[in-house]
């Protein structure tokens, strides 16, 4: 078969060269992030922030589940990496002779194609469930354990079902594109997933609001209190929370846009892998910001209002003990609650009449 290779539409420019540029470069970019991010945080999940002897052993949900997520997304760009070169390969030697036969191998019934792509779509399922156990327990530790926001895993858990469907579809629709019937498996799955993309990116967005707006309303009576570093250190935390947690919706639905509008302008950057690292990287961050940045206001903070307790996203403080400014002995369970809202004068008690009360109680707030 010569040059009239019924896919020679297929061989544009954005596609045989600015595809593979953009697509590697921000994968890779993001991946070197990540890196370096994963390492940051696994040492503040399993040091103490204050950096003495006194480290604490990190909560295993979240200790593993970061684990998790970067060996999935190490994972995910391998493979994608693996399929990606050897079809730009398959390309360039039809580009080169005009023998089309080794992209058309690379197109039915290709073994290793077929694997390589079930496992990045696979493992983009399996990174959202590891994040949402991360983000949707934050959540109901946050909300005082409240009964309600187990719906939010129910609701991630059923939507991650769909996608786990629509990833079947797309594999058995595109283990031979010459097949008319798999080919609409294939467009059909593909609808569904981004379908699901927006689904779940909806979810994960009402996860980290629920989450900061929750911080936000319990701790206010400090940050107007107390003022100064306290009101510093919660908007920051509260910042951290939605910055960090925005980062999935916004490269979910920027991804959502390209496929959308790829019969139009083409496709000229798959952000398949990069979702899936964004995946890992939005719950890493969150752990990082706030710690990093709780440990620094607290010791801006500490002449003023006492020993402020970092935000430790994650930590196992079943053993802490600690002494209040006003000389009271304390000590942490390993998943700390809020204060209950439900009864306002034990929140305004500590500002009232002991701050050093107050304070505790909102460290609590920030520990989960």
């Amino acid at each position: 078969m010569g040059s009239d290779f019924g896919f020679s539409e297929f061989f544009t420019v954005t596609h045989v060269v600015v595809y593979p540029i953009a697509t590697f470069s921000v994968m890779f970019l993001t991946y070197g992030f990540y890196v370096l991010l994963f390492i940051l945080c696994i040492n503040s999940l399993t040091k103490s922030p204050y950096g003495s002897t006194g480290s604490q052993m990190p909560h295993g949900l979240y200790f593993w589940s970061t684990v998790s997520l970067f060996v999935i997304g190490t994972i995910n760009v391998i493979c994608f990496t693996q399929d990606k070169v050897r079809e730009m390969v398959a390309i360039f030697i039809f580009l080169r002779t005009g023998d089309a036969s080794a992209v058309e191998k690379h197109a039915n019934n290709d073994k290793i194609k077929s694997a390589d792509q079930s496992i990045v779509l696979l493992l983009s399922i399996l990174a959202n469930i590891f994040a949402d156990l991360m983000l949707v327990h934050r959540c109901y530790i946050v909300w005082n354990r409240r009964n309600w926001i187990g719906l939010l895993f129910v609701l991630t858990s059923l939507i991650n079902v769909v996608g786990l469907i629509s990833v079947i579809l797309v594999v058995v629709g595109a283990s031979d594109e010459f097949d008319p019937d798999r080919e609409r498996l294939f467009f059909l799955g593909s609808d569904i997933k981004q379908a699901y993309n927006g689904a779940y990116a909806g979810a994960n967005l009402l996860t980290t609001v629920l989450t900061a707006s929750r911080i936000w309303w319990v701790t206010r009576e400090a940050r107007e209190s107390l003022g100064g570093g306290i009101r510093t250190l919660y908007q920051g935390v509260v910042a951290a929370i939605l910055e960090s947690g925005s980062l999935y919706p916004i490269i979910s639905f920027v991804h959502i846009a390209l496929v959308q509008s790829a019969s139009t302008i083409g496709l000229p950057i798959d952000l398949i892998p990069t979702v899936t690292l964004v995946a890992g990287i939005a719950p890493a961050l969150m752990i990082v910001r706030c710690r990093v940045f709780g440990f620094m206001q607290s010791k801006k903070t500490v002449q003023e209002a006492g020993d402020l307790s970092t935000l430790q996203f994650g930590s196992n403080t079943r053993t802490g003990t600690g002494t209040t400014p006003g000389g009271q002995s304390m000590s942490g369970g390993q998943d700390s609650e809020l204060p209950n809202t439900d009864n306002p004068t034990r929140l305004t008690k500590g500002v009232k009449g002991d701050s050093s009360s107050h304070s505790d109680e909102e460290k609590e707030a920030a520990t989960e």
